[in-house]
């Protein structure tokens, strides 16, 4: 409750009392059906959780009010769910089979339809950057640039390897999609797997409406829900980052921990932050099973292992040592870092959290059902840790899958005192899904333009930014140099073909320190020989000096154009060649600067 009166205090300072008057006037509808069972204390805990879980609209707080369509949206989503969930009772079990195809159908028509991003808006802005994030360390690598020596891989080992070997030339649109929609399906079945496991049977409305739980846990929260739901445009959000420690969650909750050993090989060497979870999952789980030192000992020796033989690997291969700084340098430099809001949604990763500490307080004297509850318990604890390194609102938003699965842990109890907390976690179910009503859906779900091809997203892209489009198209580039674009937008040209720098600008190098895309780009410039133009916005002109590192500049021209926007200022552009520096390099590949 401490909880709740402090976010009405954040509502009370910012507008926007018309939502959660209409919460609490949903959670007095339940609470007429259940009068004979409910005392008072019961109702100001479940309104108290139905407010708490509304803060994961976060976006929503100081506007102005709601429209009717709106509320009755949010109103019947919620009284549906939640009488669902909390009143109507019946223990025929049914086969999980069939809401588990359900999902899967459902879950993969929306992520490969891609209509909702055909056109140059925020949606395919963002599709373009984070992709761009995975697609540019994939290219360096094929370009003959040493990992973690001569460039740092942002998302770790496994999706670079990944999409590297997925890549058609320059061209890795195709093989990114089918790893990021593969990955997000294959962590929302897990997910769900976990949550249909009860430990005794439920009927088919019950399991119908954790599925539709799930599903907008794991495909309609992450990714941005304040512009709509655009989850396949944010990977580092979904599967690719959490797919490693959710198999060997899986495995720990189906009692196969020899298995989840071996998956957590995989797990430490996807990258460092899915090391972190899987490990941490993994000892935590071990150490209630079979003790704190045996635990350490074995999740000891996955660790020195599976490093030990990545580092020597890596040795053989490239002939050089990893450099600790390149290995962590995303950790270090986390992009975008942001303080914690206490009175935001990470009250419901507090909540959420304390929940499972309830969990493993009152454990089930059934042995799978104590196992179930400190398996997702421990999941949640992992996963939070990238939260914690950038505590954007949404972010919570993100690890959505893992909250439900805690909550959903609740709910399996047997009828008796416990039971409480099982009706409270299903308000806070329903007002999860129902406070997704309240996103502007501006990439909606099942886009009426429906189309499966990535090139024509690709073919958009230029548009994003007209201006570097136009100084591309003139640029005569001979030699077929290769062309770097630093501009307002994060995004690789979808044209270009050649490597030339590790400044890849899909990578968040604004992050990374000046001293240390200078050693990069020193390293990679004496590797790769090559010359190539390089367009920068005004606002980019800071990196110019880091080339300077690696290069010297041999011709510069200037450019201002127009936006085709409205409201936003014209864009002045700096495009320069650089050769490599002669004392770093004594023989070039391809052309020189013009």
């Amino acid at each position: 409750m401490g909880a709740a009166s402090l976010f009405l205090c954040r509502v009370y300072f910012n507008g926007g009392f018309q939502l959660l008057i209409i919460a609490v006037a949903c959670v007095g509808v339940i609470a007429i059906f259940k009068w004979h069972s409910w005392s008072l204390i019961d109702q100001g805990l479940s309104a108290s959780v139905t407010i708490i879980t509304l803060s994961l609209a976060w976006w929503m707080i100081g506007e102005d009010g709601l429209n009717w369509v709106a509320i009755v949206a949010f109103a019947s989503v919620f009284i549906i769910l939640a009488f669902v969930l909390t009143i109507y009772d019946g223990r025929s079990g049914v086969n999980s089979a069939i809401p588990t195809v359900v999902f899967l159908l459902a879950g993969f028509w929306l992520l490969v339809d891609l209509g909702g991003y055909t056109e140059p808006a925020n949606p395919l802005l963002t599709l373009a950057h984070h992709w761009g994030a995975f697609i540019g360390p994939a290219l360096h690598v094929r370009a003959g640039l040493v990992p973690f020596y001569d460039v740092p891989l942002q998302y770790g080992v496994g999706p670079t390897a990944l999409i590297a070997a997925a890549c058609n030339g320059p061209d890795c649109w195709r093989g990114t999609e089918i790893f990021v929609v593969g990955a997000d399906l294959l962590l929302g079945v897990l997910v769900l797997r976990m949550a249909l496991a009860t430990s005794y049977p439920r009927n088919w409305a019950w399991q119908a409406a954790v599925t539709v739980a799930v599903f907008a846990a794991a495909y309609l929260w992450t990714g941005s829900p304040f512009v709509g739901s655009n989850v396949l445009a944010c990977p580092s959000n979904t599967g690719l980052r959490y797919v490693p420690a959710c198999i060997v969650a899986y495995l720990l909750f189906c009692d196969k921990p020899r298995c989840a050993a071996v998956a957590l090989v995989p797990a430490v060497l996807w990258s460092p932050e899915s090391a972190f979870m899987a490990l941490s999952l993994y000892g935590l789980s071990e150490t209630a099973r079979i003790g704190i030192w045996p635990a350490v000992a074995r999740s000891s020796i996955v660790l020195v292992g599976s490093y030990g033989s990545l580092i020597l690997l890596h040795r053989l291969t490239f002939g050089v040592w990893i450099e600790p700084a390149a290995f962590f340098e995303y950790l270090l430099h986390v992009p975008g870092p942001l303080p914690i809001n206490p009175i935001s949604d990470a009250m419901v990763l507090a909540a959420t959290l304390l929940l499972g500490g309830w969990l493993l307080r009152h454990r089930s004297d059934d042995a799978a059902t104590a196992r179930h509850d400190r398996v997702v318990t421990f999941l949640l604890f992992a996963a939070a840790c990238v939260w914690f390194g950038r505590s954007h609102e949404n972010n919570i938003c993100n690890i959505m899958p893992f909250i439900v699965l805690v909550a959903v842990r609740a709910m399996d109890r047997v009828p008796s005192n416990d039971s409480r907390m099982g009706d409270i976690m299903g308000f806070a179910l329903a007002a999860s899904v129902a406070a997704l009503t309240l996103s502007p859906w501006r990439s909606v779900p099942f886009d009426r333009r429906a189309t499966t091809d990535i090139r024509e997203l690709v073919n958009i892209l230029p548009s994003l930014d007209p201006g570097m489009d136009k100084i591309r198209h003139d640029l005569s580039n001979p030699g077929n140099l290769g062309v770097a674009d630093f501009g307002r937008v994060n995004f690789r040209g979808p044209s270009e073909q050649l490597i030339w720098t590790p400044m890849d600008p899909g990578s968040l190098w604004e992050y990374v320190p000046s001293a240390r895309r200078q050693v990069y780009i020193r390293r990679s410039s004496a590797r790769l020989r090559r010359s190539g133009w390089a367009i920068f916005e005004a606002s980019r002109h800071y990196m110019i000096k880091d080339f300077a590192a690696g290069y010297v500049i041999k011709s510069q021209r200037h450019f201002v154009y127009g936006s085709a926007l409205q409201d936003v200022p014209n864009s002045s552009y700096t495009l320069i060649c650089f050769d490599p520096r002669p004392d770093l390099v004594s023989s070039r590949v391809g052309a020189a600067c013009p």
